[in-house]
C-alpha cells in the first residue's frame, strides 16, 4: 500500500490521502487560499532549502513568522496572541511533500543509472536521432542490454590495438635488455681496469693492504676482493705517521670507469724553508699541488699517471709532517733557536739573517713580498736527504739533520765574505795602476756537499782554491 501512495503523484487539486482495503482512493479536503500558500512554501522550502541543520518545527516556525510579519504590515496589531502549534492537517501536508520529493529523486535516480549502464556496455553506437533511452516506470533497477557481435572493422580495428600494445610492450622489454647488457658491459670493463690499476700499483712498488672486514654474501664477498689500501708512507717513518697513511680505492662505479684514490683528510700542509735577510725574504720553491693532477684521464697510460702523482704527493706531504717532527725535537736543543711551535721554527743565523721552517698550506705558500731562490731549493733538497740518511741511525739517536744544515749554511756564508774579500784586494791594486790585478775564485765542494749527504763526511773537509793575478801596469 506505501508504494502505491509513493507512485500515484498529484491528483488536480486534491492530493491522495490513503487507499484502505476497500481500493477506494481518499483524497484530502480542498484548503481555503492561505492554507495552500502554506502548503506551496512548505513544498518549495523542502525541494531547495538545506536540512542539515533544520527539522520540522523550525522549518514551520519560519514559515509562520513570515506569515505573521505580512499580516503585521497589512492589518493593525491586535493583542491577543495567535496560536503558532502545528496541527494534524499541517504535519499530514508536512509528509506529502516528504513523500513527493522522494519520488521525484526516485524516477531520476533510476535515469542516471540507465545512462550509466548504457555508456558501460558493449554495444557499438549508432547515429540514431529516434534511439530513445530506456526509461522504467515503475520500480528502480538495472536495465539490461543485450551485446551484439562486433564488425569487421571492429574486430580489426580490435587487433590493430591488441598488435600495437604487443609491440610496445616488446620494444620496453628490448629497451630493458640493452640497458642491462651496457650496464653489465661497463662493470666488466671497470673490473678490468680495477685490476690493471692495482698490478700497476703493484709493480711500481707500491703496497697494497687486504682490508680485514669480513662479508657473508656473494656480493659483499666481490667488494671485500676490492677492498684494497694503498700505504703511502715511507717504511721508516714513525707509526703514528704510518696509520694515517693510507689510501683506498673508490668501488663505487664511476662515471669515467677509471679507478679514483680515497685520500684521508689531513692537515695538507707542507714544509717551507724561507731565509729572511732584512726586508728581503727567499723561499723554496712549492711543491706540486694535488689541485693541478688531472684527474680527467682515459687512456691506461694517463690513469696510472694519474694514481701515480697522487700518491707521489700524498707521500711527499706525509714525509714533510715526519720530518718537521724530527727538526722541532732536534730544534729545542739547538740554543740559537729563537722560537718553536707545533708548525713554525726560527734559527737566527747571524745578526741580520734569519731561518725559518714551518708547515703551511698550499694556497698560502707564496706571499707578495717573498721571492723563490735556488738556494733555498738547495737547502730543503738537502734537508730532507740528510733526514733520510737519518732513519739509519734512528737506533743510535745521534741524528744532527739540523746541525749539519746550520754548518753548510755557515759555510756557504763564510765563502760569500771570501769572495767579498778578495774582490776589495782586487779593486785596491787596481788603484795602484795594477791593470791586470784580477782574481779567479774556485769552488772544489760540490762533490765533497754531496759526500755530506752521503757518505756521512764532515763540512770542515770541505775546501776552496782561489788565486790573484796582477802585473806591473
Amino acid at each position: 500500500m506505501t508504494n502505491l501512495l509513493e507512485i500515484q503523484g498529484y491528483h488536480g487539486d486534491r492530493d491522495l490521502v490513503d487507499i484502505p482495503e476497500t481500493g477506494e482512493a481518499i483524497y484530502d479536503e480542498p484548503q481555503d487560499p492561505d492554507t495552500e500558500f502554506a502548503r506551496t512554501l512548505h513544498r518549495i522550502w523542502q525541494e531547495k532549502g538545506d536540512f542539515s541543520q533544520v527539522s520540522s518545527n523550525s522549518l514551520l516556525e519560519d514559515q509562520l513568522r513570515e506569515l505573521n510579519d505580512d499580516d503585521k504590515q497589512s492589518e493593525p496589531e491586535d493583542d491577543q496572541p495567535r496560536d503558532d502549534s502545528l496541527t494534524a492537517n499541517d504535519v499530514l501536508e508536512l509528509k506529502q511533500s516528504v513523500l513527493r520529493n522522494l519520488g521525484d529523486a526516485q524516477n531520476e535516480l533510476a535515469v542516471a543509472l540507465d545512462v550509466v549502464n548504457l555508456l558501460l556496455s558493449d554495444t557499438p553506437r549508432h547515429l540514431n536521432e529516434e534511439m530513445q533511452l530506456p526509461i522504467p516506470k515503475q520500480s528502480l533497477g538495472v536495465a539490461s542490454i543485450e551485446t551484439t557481435e562486433l564488425t569487421s572493422y571492429q574486430a580489426l580495428k580490435k587487433s590493430k590495438i591488441s598488435i600495437t600494445t604487443k609491440t610496445e610492450s616488446l620494444q620496453s622489454a628490448a629497451d630493458i635488455f640493452e640497458r642491462a647488457s651496457t650496464q653489465i658491459e661497463q662493470v666488466n670493463n671497470q673490473n678490468d681496469t680495477f685490476w690493471s690499476d692495482c698490478l700497476s700499483l703493484r709493480d711500481n712498488n707500491w703496497s697494497l693492504i687486504p682490508s680485514s672486514n669480513i662479508r657473508e654474501s656473494a656480493f659483499d664477498l666481490e667488494k671485500a676482493a676490492k677492498d684494497l689500501k694503498v700505504s703511502y708512507a715511507i717504511d721508516e717513518a714513525s707509526n703514528e705517521i704510518k696509520s694515517v697513511s693510507t689510501s683506498s680505492f673508490d668501488i663505487k662505479p664511476s662515471k669515467t670507469g677509471k679507478s679514483k684514490l680515497n685520500i684521508p683528510s689531513r692537515r695538507s700542509k707542507r714544509l717551507k724553508l724561507s731565509i729572511i735577510n732584512g726586508s728581503t725574504v727567499e723561499i723554496c720553491s712549492p711543491s706540486k699541488s694535488s689541485d693541478n693532477i688531472d684527474d680527467l684521464a682515459q687512456n691506461e697510460n694517463e690513469r696510472i699517471t694519474y694514481l701515480l702523482d697522487s700518491l707521489n704527493n700524498a707521500q711527499d706531504a706525509s714525509f714533510d709532517e715526519d720530518c718537521f717532527a724530527d727538526l722541532l725535537t732536534e730544534a729545542n736543543q739547538i740554543p740559537i733557536v729563537i722560537t718553536s711551535s707545533a708548525e713554525f721554527i726560527a734559527i737566527e743565523l747571524d745578526a741580520n739573517r734569519q731561518l725559518t721552517l714551518e708547515l703551511v698550506g698550499e694556497e698560502e705558500f707564496i706571499k707578495d713580498d717573498e721571492n723563490i731562490s735556488v738556494k733555498c731549493d738547495v737547502l730543503l733538497f738537502g734537508l730532507k736527504l740528510l733526514r733520510l740518511r737519518s732513519y739509519r741511525n734512528r737506533a743510535n739517536d745521534t741524528n744532527q739533520v739540523m746541525r749539519n744544515l746550520l754548518d753548510l749554511i755557515h759555510y756557504e756564508s763564510f765563502l760569500e765574505d771570501l769572495k767579498s774579500l778578495f774582490a776589495r784586494m782586487t779593486n785596491l791594486l787596481k788603484l795602484f795602476n795594477v791593470l791586470e790585478a784580477g782574481y779567479y775564485m774556485q769552488k772544489t765542494h760540490a762533490s765533497d756537499i754531496l759526500g755530506v749527504f752521503f757518505d756521512e763526511k764532515m763540512p770542515s773537509i770541505i775546501g776552496t782554491q782561489a788565486q790573484i793575478n796582477f802585473g806591473r801596469g
